[in-house]
């Protein structure tokens, strides 16, 4: 009886926060929501949640689409995975997180870069954009940050605080900033 209470009211505080102030409305749930909702509530948005996910609040997503229903479609997460606290995730490029798939405490996806009305984005910062995929398996340590355009390969192992700026080959240990091959998993 509690859960199906529980889960009624997420449902109405998601319609009537969304309602009101769009994306902002679902951050704010986000910041709060359990793990055992925590999926149910993306795949409202259009995310893609597989089986046995687990997601530690606070979650924060930027960039998401315009309308309640589809807002998250640019988000594709597989079973089996487990997202730490504080994680933010940049949806204006596809983001993937495959099977098996573990992310640490305040990871970083970021899809795109854009200096927006800085005189510095039409020459040192263009706009930039791309999809960002962490394939199966794959461990990222806390604080890590992935930039637009990286696949991280199978099983491989960020370590804490890195910057990810290029491709992770499957099984291979990488950190640092900017994150440098330390050897093989």
């Amino acid at each position: 009886m509690f859960h199906a209470a529980l889960n009624l009211t997420l449902v109405l505080l998601d319609h009537l926060l969304v309602s009101c102030y769009g994306g902002e409305g679902l951050n704010v749930l986000l910041r709060i929501v359990p793990m055992r909702y925590m999926p149910q509530l993306l795949r409202r948005h259009g995310a893609s949640i597989g089986n046995s996910v687990r997601i530690k609040a606070p979650l924060t997503v930027h960039n998401y689409g315009l309308h309640s229903r589809s807002m998250l479609v640019n988000l594709d997460i597989g079973s089996h995975v487990f997202i730490g606290r504080d994680c933010m995730f940049d949806l204006q490029a596809p983001l993937c997180i495959e099977d098996n798939a573990t992310l640490s405490h305040r990871v970083m996806l970021v899809t795109h870069t854009d200096a927006g009305e800085s005189p510095l984005s039409s020459t040192k910062i263009p706009p930039t954009s791309g999809s960002v995929c962490i394939a199966a398996g794959a461990y990222l340590g806390v604080n890590v940050t992935v930039l637009q355009g990286v696949t991280i390969g199978k099983r491989a192992i960020v370590g804490a605080a890195s910057l990810v700026r290029r491709d992770v080959a499957a099984e291979t240990i990488v950190a640092g900033v900017p994150a440098k091959e330390l050897g093989k998993s």
